[in-house]
Formats: C-alpha cells, structure tokens, sequence
C-alpha cells in the first residue's frame, strides 16, 4: 500500500468530512470543526541539506514556550520562533517511549509498526525515516540518553554511529550536558559542506526521577505552585503507575528522598525542562560555531518530544506516564526551525507522525513509500488524529475525542467545552459514525512486523529500567 493509501486507511477523506460535519468545503469554518484547510508548511527560502532532530523525553506540550515560578521553561527555543512554525496542537502517537520514538522514526501508528510497548523489538520490515536519508547520501548519527533505545533493539538502524549515552554513578539517568557534550564532539571536526548529515540527539529530561541540579531548582520554587493544601502526604507507591500516589522511582530519589509535598514534584519538573532547554542552547551555539546553523540557513532543525506526562492528579495519577491517551499524555511541543518559517503557528490537530514525511519533503528527499502520517508542506486538511496505549486506541476529530479500549470500554470528550476530560460527551450522530468507522479501520490494519519480539535484560540493564520506572522492582 502507498504512502497516500496507507494515509487513507488511518484519515477521514475531505468529503466525508464535508458529510460528517456539516462544512461547505474543507477549507470553511463550520461549528463543530474550525479549519483552516488552506494554512500548510512554507517552502523553505533555501535549500535544506543537512538535519538536526532533537527530541525530548516525557515533555508535555503545556511546558514549551510557556512559563512556571515568573521564569521561562524554554528561553532558548523561545528564540527560534520567529524562525520557526510551531504546532500548538500537535499528539504523540503513544504515552511510552519505543512507541513513541518509533512513531516518529518511522511515520507508522504503533500498530502498523508493531511497537506496542516499550519491550518490543523495532522489525527489520519497517521502514525508518534514517533508512531513507542514509539512501539518499546522508550521513547518519544519533545520541540518546534513554535506556529502552540501547542499540539491539531496532531504533539504531539506518544510523551509521548510534551511541547511547551512559549516566555517570550515582546518577541514574544521562544529564542533557553529557549528551550535548557527546553530539558536539561528533560534530566536531566534520565538514558542513561536505556530506549531508542527518543528527538526531534525544534527552532524558524531564523523565523521572525528577533531579534537577540544585541551580535549576532554586528558580522553581515550592510555594511558586500552589497553596498549603498542595503539600499534604500523598501516598509513597513501591510501584511505578503513579496511581493515587508518588511513583517509587520518583520519591525514592538520592537528591530529594522521600519528599511528600507535590509542589516539589512540580517544580522539579518544571527545572528540568529548563534544564533541557539549557542544553539545546548549548548544542545549537556549538553547532553554529562550527558552521552548521545560522546565517547559511542549510540544517533543518525539528522539535519533538515522544509523549507527555501525568503531573498533578491528572486522571488520577501523579508523575506518571504508560497510561490509557488522554491528552496530558499524549499531547506534545512540535516546531521547525528553517530559513522560509518566519514564527507561522498553527492549531489545526497534527501528530508526530507526520514528522518523518514533512521531514523528507523539507530536504528534498523521496519519501517511505508507507506512512500513516501526512507532509505538512501539502494542505492540512481536517483529519483524524490516532494515539494508541497497547490496545487501547484513541481518535480524535477535531474537538471530539473518542476512547476505547480492546474490550470496547471507552470515553467520549468534547475538548472545546471539557478540555480535562472530565465528562462524558454526546456526540452527533455523524461524528460517532465518522469516528466508529475509524476504529473498525484500524482494527483491520496489519502490522508490518512481530510486535512480540521482546527484548531480554540482563541484571544490571534490568536495575537501571527499575530506577527509571519502567518496571517494578524485584524482591
């Protein structure tokens, strides 16, 4: 199946949406849809040659571009919008990491890709975005800090240097400076005029556990997030869900041992996207200094984040990630920076998976012949957008979100009236229709691989995913 065909199986066409919703055309604002069918991507002003892809881990979209404590989350990336085209609406296609990734990487829903969790295997049979730009002569390098992307578990082919990059004792997660530190000392030396570079770096923060060093704290202070009540015991879990309670991984912290007041958590968080934003200052400096980034205008710079997070009681959980797609889950940051972008933002619904086709189209280069995502340089059609938590799948039509899980218990939400997801919403007819028809589409899509190759652990792999929250600990 082509890409637009694959494309078709997964998104509403415009003229059932014309059905469905009531509008004259795609490109008119009817009630229960506003569209703005006729905004896409502007060309760049300037050939695109080389890539800098830059994800981080955990990063929900409320926490970019915004502010906590009087103090700018991102100064840095702040900077670039003027250059930028931002989406300010924009979904992950999963709440954990290797679905996640992969759904960036590869342009495929989790369940055509056969990532489901974060144990599986990445196939040999998927096409990556990094298999496409090593064929077209790029030359390929990636640094990541998370763990569950180790080399061995699929996410380093296409790349011809893939390293992760190892915490230093008695950290438990690689900080952003030694990743920074890592991708520049890469850089270094190569030639920018040389051959094409694709450069994906990926940063911890802000995961948990939530450590920020003791600068980037003091500027989040406690009492900046809440009243008293905010400081009340909340249950210590020896689990990692986060449900009803403080995650073990998060509390049982060397920095902040057995803190209570959800206030510190907040904040913590907060001091780690500001610590990740830092860094991307860092890496961006030093790769302009060494002729990749400024005035010549030839690296495409793309910023992602591969899901969000649980923070303060949101739908029952605290600190948390790996849960059913509600939107602090899954709604993510997503710009690019490039000669041609001049600060456009966008609020039509878009997913990361249309990340790995806009990409290609940016630099010029011929596509995965399969996608579920769409090139944002073409019109932006009203769609439908997909996330997925192992089996349960959520849709969305503009503000009308339907749930479901593999048993068929669900949620239906209106976001323009209940952006918390609080209540149930009736739908029009014609929406439940449109939206039940999706699901029963996805149900028949096959995956293009074995989603249950699972990785092994061995002992100390192991300890390390249990400090991280990625699996319970061991007696």
């Amino acid at each position: 199946m082509g890409g637009r065909a694959a494309s078709r199986a997964r998104a509403l066409s415009c003229a059932t949406l014309v059905l469905v919703l009531g509008l004259e055309s795609c490109s008119a604002e009817g009630p229960d849809l506003p569209v703005a069918a006729a905004q896409q991507l502007p060309k760049p002003s300037a050939e695109l040659r080389h890539l800098l892809l830059i994800t981080a881990d955990t990063w929900r979209a409320d926490h970019f571009l915004s502010e906590r404590a009087g103090q700018r989350l991102t100064p840095s990336l702040d900077g670039l919008t003027t250059t930028g085209a931002v989406f300010t609406d924009n979904s992950s296609v999963a709440s954990m990491t290797s679905p996640g990734v992969a759904g960036i990487l590869t342009g495929l829903m989790p369940v055509r890709s056969g990532v489901l969790r974060n144990e599986h295997i990445l196939p040999t049979t998927v096409p990556t975005l990094p298999d496409t730009l090593r064929a077209a002569g790029f030359v390929t390098a990636a640094f990541v800090a998370n763990p569950v992307l180790r080399p061995g578990l699929g996410f380093e082919r296409g790349f011809d240097h893939y390293e992760l990059v190892e915490p230093s004792p008695p950290e438990k997660k690689a900080r952003a400076e030694a990743v920074t530190s890592r991708a520049l000392a890469w850089l270094e030396g190569r030639d920018p005029a040389g051959p094409r570079v694709f450069l994906w770096v990926h940063y911890m923060e802000p995961h948990g556990p939530y450590e920020p060093g003791q600068a980037a704290n003091a500027l989040f202070p406690v009492e900046e997030f809440g009243d008293a009540e905010l400081a009340v015991r909340l249950l210590e879990l020896k689990d990692p869900s986060g449900r009803g309670g403080i995650p073990g991984y998060q509390w049982n912290t060397e920095s902040f041992l057995r803190e209570t007041d959800a206030r510190s958590y907040l904040g913590r968080y907060a001091a780690e996207v500001w610590s990740f934003d830092r860094s991307v200052g860092v890496l961006l400096a030093g790769a302009e200094e060494r002729g990749w980034m400024g005035s010549g205008g030839e690296t495409l710079l793309v910023i992602a984040s591969d899901h969000g997070e649980a923070l303060s009681n949101d739908h029952g959980f605290y600190f948390s990630h790996a849960h059913p797609p509600t939107q602090d889950q899954i709604q993510t940051p997503l710009m690019f920076v490039y000669p041609g972008a001049s600060g456009e933002q966008f609020a039509e619904p878009v997913s990361n998976l249309d990340i790995a086709p806009t990409t290609a189209a940016l630099l010029g280069v011929e596509p995965a012949a399969l996608t579920d995502g769409v090139n944002l340089l073409d019109r932006i059609e009203p769609r439908a957008v997909i996330a997925q938590y192992a089996q349960h799948r959520m849709t969305r039509l503009g503000r009308f979100k339907w749930s479901r899980s593999a048993k068929g218990a669900g949620s239906r939400v209106d976001l323009a009236s209940d952006p918390g997801e609080r209540e149930t919403a009736k739908f029009p007819a014609k929406i439940r229709t449109a939206l039940s028809d999706e699901f029963d589409a996805q149900v028949r899509i096959q995956p293009l691989g074995d989603s249950a190759s699972r990785f092994e652990l061995d002992e100390a792999e192991r300890a390390e995913l249990e400090a991280l929250g990625y699996m319970e600990s061991t007696p």
